[in-house]
């Protein structure tokens, strides 16, 4: 690791994800990108020790995430200084901004419960939302390939599972239509954080949960996970990380325990405990603080 202008810049397998050093960093995603714990995108921010922004939120769909990285190129002008990764989502989601709600991200459309039933069965399909949302990451590719450092991240396979919760294989000739005419963008996406961590199997994550506590379940990466994940996606060991996020995935095992334990609470959930207990957990696990989103932005 060398000092460049006094950003770091990496000598390493991390120096393949940019060209030259880095000012800023700029993650983009859904939960994954953003938890109540640390993630992928605060461990790489950590490990360089620049600028970060995090735009990562929960229950955000693909254009959402689109949206985003439009309005934050127009707002902070992208260039070649900057590390760009965005963590693709689920595909069956449906972002909406309305005057009183602003931005409603329900997540997925088979488990929300804001949408009417009779709207998602008559206006969503397969079709629609790979459609859609193949177009948006196309865009965003041709946008920021040449001006920004940029990498592509999948919280699942985007092009064969449709329902997150589902693992069935989607078989259909006009996707595969579809799939050969956005393949320039099939084919840097890297295996996704379902795949590699769960091998497609949400069951596996769920015992894992189970080690924790037996009432306790969640879906998303814990901190030792998301390390698990960039390294390899990354080819590279993010050492500054690995103590750090050891102690704060122990921290986070505690916590839950803890709540459970003074609670006696049956509650699968953790989110379900109240913002005062929130509040402790998120202390006990900060990894790194981003940088607020400019009020410019509407996020």
């Amino acid at each position: 690791m060398e000092n460049v202008g006094g950003v770091r810049k990496d000598t390493g397998h991390l120096a393949d994800m940019y060209k030259d050093y880095i000012d800023r960093f700029f993650s983009f995603g859904c939960s994954f990108t953003k938890y109540k714990w640390p993630t992928w995108a605060d461990i790489i921010a950590y490990d360089l020790n620049c600028t970060y922004y995090n735009f990562g939120k929960s229950g955000a769909g693909n254009m959402y995430i689109s949206n985003m990285i439009a309005q934050a190129d127009n707002f902070f002008q992208f260039n070649k200084h900057d590390l760009v990764i965005i963590c693709w989502t689920n595909v069956f989601r449906e972002d909406r901004y309305t005057d009183k709600q602003r931005w409603v991200l329900p997540g997925n459309l088979s488990t929300q419960q804001i949408y009417d039933r009779k709207f998602v069965k008559k206006y969503n399909s397969i079709e629609h939302c790979l459609l859609r949302d193949y177009a948006q990451i196309y865009f965003v590719y041709q946008l920021l390939k040449s001006k920004t450092n940029l990498k592509f991240l999948c919280m699942i396979n985007l092009f064969d599972i449709f329902d997150q919760f589902e693992k069935t294989i989607v078989v259909n000739k006009k996707l595969d239509v579809l799939k050969n005419t956005y393949s320039s963008v099939i084919d840097i996406m890297p295996k996704d954080f379902y795949a590699y961590l769960w091998n497609n199997n949400l069951e596996n994550k769920k015992a894992e949960c189970k080690k924790i506590h037996k009432h306790f379940e969640d879906y998303h990466p814990t901190p030792n996970e998301h390390l698990k994940y960039i390294q390899h996606v990354c080819n590279y060991d993010f050492s500054r990380s690995i103590e750090k996020i050891k102690e704060i995935n122990n921290n986070m095992e505690e916590q839950i325990k803890d709540i459970y334990n003074v609670t006696q609470s049956k509650d699968k959930y953790i989110y379900n405990f109240g913002t005062t207990w929130l509040e402790s957990f998120t202390n006990a696990t900060t990894l790194v603080e981003s940088h607020d989103i400019p009020t410019q932005i509407i996020c």
